[in-house]
């Protein structure tokens, strides 16, 4: 009886080891792959939901008061909303008077808003921003999502809205 030689299980060990590499870098890729899609599906979800409560108060805004490129208040019917991006903790809060600030993004970078007038020029909010309010009849949310899981992977996508008119704003054209 012969057995395999030693050359021969060696060559044999380091086929299975090249074959068991291959087979494991593939499940690492997919693996991350299919981390990086569920996180693109989340930022996507949560860019939805910003933009519905972002939208619908800008559409029903009467006025609105600038605060700083990054703050603003809205008045409608009455009743006042405040949105307000905190850079330190990466989030949107949203605050209807009289209710308890609600966070309507997070995982946030580089966020800001800006403002445009009736003729679609675009209106300083580092400025005087008492005019800034008076003369803006639209708004535009421009930043991105930004997310880094255990595995260190990670995923950016940006966040660039429509221009939502204040449709219920009188503003008096130049």
């Amino acid at each position: 009886m012969r057995g395999f030689s030693l050359v021969e299980l060696m060559v044999a060990t380091a086929i299975s080891a090249i074959v068991v590499a291959t087979m494991l870098s593939a499940f690492i890729f997919f693996a991350k792959t299919s981390l990086k899609m569920s996180n693109y599906y989340d930022m996507s979800q949560a860019s939805r939901t910003f933009l519905f409560y972002f939208s619908r108060d800008i559409r029903e805004a009467e006025a609105i008061e600038w605060k700083s490129n990054t703050e603003f208040a809205l008045t409608s019917k009455g009743s006042k909303t405040n949105y307000a991006y905190d850079s330190l903790m990466d989030t949107v809060s949203r605050q209807v008077a009289g209710e308890a600030p609600l966070n309507v993004a997070s995982e946030l970078e580089d966020l800001e808003f800006r403002a445009f007038s009736i003729s679609g020029d675009s209106l300083r909010l580092n400025g005087d921003l008492q005019t800034a309010s008076q003369e803006t009849k639209a708004v535009q949310v421009l930043g991105g999502f930004r997310r880094i899981t255990s595995t260190t992977v990670e995923t950016t996508t940006p966040l660039i809205s429509a221009r939502y008119m204040l449709r219920n704003k009188v503003v008096k054209a130049p």
